[in-house]
């Protein structure tokens, strides 16, 4: 599983709300599912929980018969981890 905010989000957390230019931090988004596909495994990119139905599909066939499997989780920068928020008051 790759989580996907395309950005280094911790810094943009943390530095971002400082005032630092936020532009070094983000970065484009990368295809980790296309990437393990072009290495034999199985890729699927992850938007909603409904595509969370390759991985139950994935798991049901027997392992030999099944490569690796990538998800690539894209998930949400504007949200903000409790324990993110933690460091951020403390370093605030």
């Amino acid at each position: 599983m790759v989580w996907n905010d395309a950005a280094y989000g911790a810094e943009v957390n943390l530095y971002g709300l400082k005032g630092l230019a936020q532009g070094p931090m983000r970065i484009p988004e990368v295809d980790f599912a296309g990437l393990g596909a072009a290495v034999g495994a199985e890729g699927v990119v992850v938007r909603t929980p409904e595509d969370l139905e390759a991985l139950v599909r994935w798991a049901a066939r027997p392992a030999a018969e099944r490569p690796f499997l990538v998800l690539d989780l894209r998930i949400s920068g504007d949200v903000v981890a409790p324990y993110q928020e933690e460091i951020i008051r403390v370093n605030s």
